[in-house]
Parts: C-alpha cells; sequence; structure tokens
C-alpha cells in the first residue's frame, strides 16, 4: 500500500514538475522560438532529458513547433553539452559539479533496474546557436542542417551549468533482475 501511494504521489510529482510552474525562466517552447533573447545567456530551463547512444538533448511534449529557418521547422528540442565537452567552451566558466555526479550516478542506478526511463529535470546553462543557423534541400530531398547535436538537427545547444531537481522513473516495467520463472 505504501508502495502504491509512493508511486501515485512521484507520478503526480512529475507532471506538476515537468510545467515548471515554480520557474522564473522562460518554458522551452519560448526559449526556442526567441533563439535571439536568451542566446549566450544563462536560461533555467525544466524539460524531459532524453539521452541515449547519440543524444543528449531536453524536450518538453507540451512543445510541438520549433523555430522555423526559411522553408525549415525545426525539432522544438535544445541539445544539452556537458560543461567539460569543449575545452573552448568550459573554460572560465563555472558549473555545479556536484550535482552532475550526483545526476548521473543516480541515472546509472535507475538504468541499471530498468531499460526505459523518463527523466525530468531543470537544467541551467547558456544558450548558443548560430548566427547563419540554417537548413538546405539536398538533391534528393532530405535537409541538410547545420545544427547542434546528432546530425545537426538541433537548433541551439545549453552548455551546461547544473542540473536540479530531478525526477527518474521507469516508463515500462522491466525484467531485469526479475525470475523469468522457468
Amino acid at each position: 500500500m505504501l508502495l502504491i501511494a509512493r508511486f501515485t504521489i512521484f507520478a503526480s510529482l512529475a507532471v506538476i514538475a515537468l510545467r515548471g510552474e515554480d520557474l522564473e525562466g522562460p518554458s522551452l517552447c519560448e526559449a526556442l522560438l526567441h533563439l535571439g533573447d536568451f542566446t549566450e545567456k544563462s536560461v533555467t530551463i525544466r524539460g524531459e532529458i532524453v539521452t541515449g547512444r547519440e543524444v543528449f538533448y531536453l524536450q518538453d511534449p507540451s512543445c510541438k513547433v520549433g523555430p522555423k529557418t526559411g522553408e525549415y521547422v525545426w525539432p522544438p528540442n535544445l541539445w544539452l553539452t556537458p560543461p567539460n565537452a569543449r575545452a573552448s567552451l568550459s573554460e572560465n566558466r563555472k558549473y555545479d559539479r556536484a550535482s552532475f555526479d550526483h545526476f548521473w550516478a543516480e541515472f546509472d542506478i535507475a538504468k541499471a533496474k530498468s531499460r526505459s526511463i523518463q527523466v525530468v529535470a531543470t537544467v541551467t546553462g547558456t544558450i548558443r546557436t548560430r548566427k547563419d543557423l540554417g537548413a538546405v534541400r539536398a538533391g534528393d530531398g532530405q535537409w541538410l542542417t547545420n545544427g547542434f547535436g546528432h546530425q545537426n538537427m538541433f537548433p541551439a545547444e545549453m552548455v551546461l551549468e547544473s542540473i536540479s531537481n530531478w525526477i527518474i522513473r521507469p516508463t515500462k516495467p522491466s525484467a531485469i533482475g526479475q525470475s523469468s520463472g522457468e
């Protein structure tokens, strides 16, 4: 009974927390649709962190449309760059190393327990984009972009300074560590 109550409270907090009602910073949509207002500024945004083999970005399922350059509409996601990923970006930048260490420790534990997890967190960092951000159509009709992250498909990046107030939960049942019954 206690476990069910904790899960219900946990799930409710995840939904409330994603809205970002307690933040004074912009929503992810606002930051992306008004990149010029937030570029090279330290900003705090709450959203869902998506991480995988080649991706590390912030999304908000309620944000349906990203910025537009010409005919191309960018995905409404923000690439996340760890503070130590590029020496030229991290020089003279202060970041909360303890928050990253604590976050990744909890992330690794959750990932070991369940193959599929959802991470909602508050991230703070400097937003960067390109002055010449754009996309062109190749001869085969595919878009070629000059954004950030995996396949240059993100309209901007955030060089992270801290991660806080995270909620990490499994998104579907996992058989890891469970007997198959055979």
